[in-house]
C-alpha cells in the first residue's frame, strides 16, 4: 500500500446556516480523500492537538469536512482542521501504515509459499515421469 497523506483543499463558505442563523456553513475539501475509517477516527479525536473552545466539532463526510462556525471564528476553525489533518496523517503513518505493510508482506509470503509448493509438486511429477 502506498499511503498518500491527506491535505486540505478548497474552503467554501456555503452561507448562513438555515438551522443556526448565528453560524456559517463551511465545507472543506480533502485531497486525496481519507484512506479509511481509522484515519477518520484519528481526525475526529486528535492527540496532542489543542481543540479550540467555543467551536462545534468538524464533521467528516467522505472527502469533505463540514463546519458550522461563527463569522469571527472561521480562521480558528480552519486552523483546527489543518491541525487535525496533520495529527491524523502523522498517527496514521506511525501506527496504521506499518501494520498494513506487515499484513501485506505476510500475504505475499504465503502466496510465494503456495506457488513454491505447486512448483515442487509439478517437479516431482515431471521427475517421476522421466
Amino acid at each position: 500500500m502506498v499511503y498518500e497523506p491527506v491535505a486540505r483543499g478548497d474552503v467554501d463558505v456555503l452561507g448562513v446556516s438555515p438551522a443556526l442563523p448565528g453560524l456559517l456553513d463551511v465545507s472543506v475539501a480533502l485531497d486525496p480523500p481519507p484512506p479509511d475509517r481509522e484515519w477518520a477516527a484519528m481526525f475526529a479525536r486528535p492527540i496532542g492537538t489543542p481543540v479550540p473552545t467555543g467551536l462545534q466539532l468538524p464533521r467528516l463526510s467522505g472527502a469533505r469536512v463540514r463546519l458550522r462556525v461563527p463569522d469571527d471564528r472561521i480562521v480558528d476553525a480552519i486552523i483546527d482542521v489543518d491541525a487535525r489533518i496533520a495529527a491524523a496523517n502523522q498517527r496514521y503513518a506511525d501506527l496504521v501504515v506499518p501494520e498494513i505493510a506487515r499484513e501485506q508482506a505476510a500475504v505475499e509470503a504465503e502466496i510465494a509459499e503456495w506457488q513454491q509448493r505447486a512448483a515442487d509438486a509439478q517437479q516431482a511429477i515431471d521427475d517421476a515421469e522421466s
